[in-house]
């Protein structure tokens, strides 16, 4: 039989509800079970669900900076095009 351990304090609900939405499938065994049980097979786990949490928080925030940074990157480029292109544009047909 299936049974599924429902863990009684808020914090590790949240924790829990965050790496689902990171993509975590083994979360339940991994860090939810030795927790639960008072199983002593996983070292540190205050450590390991406080960096599970910073990873949930700032890899997004990363990920989307660095995102925008490439998209910057590239508006600065496509501005350097459009000036050339445009002083380009003003020079007389005999210059050319």
């Amino acid at each position: 039989k299936f049974e599924i351990s429902k863990p009684k304090n808020f914090f590790l609900i949240i924790i829990k509800t965050l790496t689902m939405m990171l993509g975590e499938l083994e979360y339940t065994q991994s860090y939810m079970e030795p927790i639960l049980n008072q199983d002593n097979t996983q070292h540190f786990s205050s450590i390991s669900l406080f960096f599970i949490l910073l990873f949930a928080i700032l890899m997004p925030i990363l990920l989307m900076n660095l995102l925008v940074g490439l998209a910057i990157g590239d508006l600065i480029q496509i501005q350097r095009n459009a000036r050339l292109k445009r002083l380009a544009m003003q020079v007389p047909a005999p210059c050319r």
